[in-house]
Order: structure tokens, then sequence, then C-alpha cells
């Protein structure tokens, strides 16, 4: 930790906020450790090199980067990354309901004797 601490230490100069603290940490993996956002262990560990307490706050967050690069702000992206993720959803759910289902036929069971 205290390497990372070293490396980048200009970068966590820059933090006063946790919104600060996301928005490096978004850039300190876009920009250095792409992997972070596959691993839980590694997203502990970025969110307390920046000051956060929550893993969650970078695992699984594909895509910040490339918004955060482009000049849009933490909001901006969230709400972005947000409407991706409901256009997917809503899109997988109409693929699921266009399937439609077999009906199933009722069979009486017959007894092992024969007898029903």
């Amino acid at each position: 930790m205290y390497r990372l601490v070293d490396r980048h230490r200009v970068i966590l100069e820059n933090i006063k906020t946790r919104e600060d603290a996301e928005y490096w940490g978004h850039m300190l993996i876009g920009g250095y450790y792409p992997e972070i956002p596959n691993s839980r262990a590694a997203s502990g560990k970025l969110a307390a090199l920046v000051g956060l307490t929550d893993y969650m706050d970078f695992y699984c967050a594909w895509g910040y980067y490339d918004l955060l690069k482009r000049g849009r702000t933490l909001e901006e992206a969230r709400r972005i990354l947000g409407e991706r993720m409901a256009r997917g959803i809503k899109q997988f759910a109409r693929s699921l309901g266009s399937k439609k289902r077999r009906k199933r036929a009722i069979h009486p069971r017959v007894a092992a004797n024969g007898a029903i």
C-alpha cells in the first residue's frame, strides 16, 4: 500500500471530498489498473487507497474512465451509465417476453399396478 501511495501521491493530494475520491479512483483504474473492476479484493484496496470504505464503489464499475476522460462530470457519468444499463435491461426483458411458452399437456398418472 505504501508503494501505491508513493506512486500516486500527486493524484492522492487532489482528494478532498468523497466525490474527489471516487473521481480519482476511476481515473486510476482507467489509467493504470483496468483489472480492478473484476476483483473485489483489488476494488477494496483501491477504495482504501483513495480514502473510501466500500469496495462496491469500484467493483463492476466499467465505463467511467472513458466518460470522465472526455470531460464528463462524475454525476453525468453515473447518469449515462445508468441509462445504458436500464436500456440493456429493457432489451433483455423484451427478448425474454417475446418467447412464447409451450403449454404443458396434462397426463393422468398411472399407478404401478395399472389402476387409475
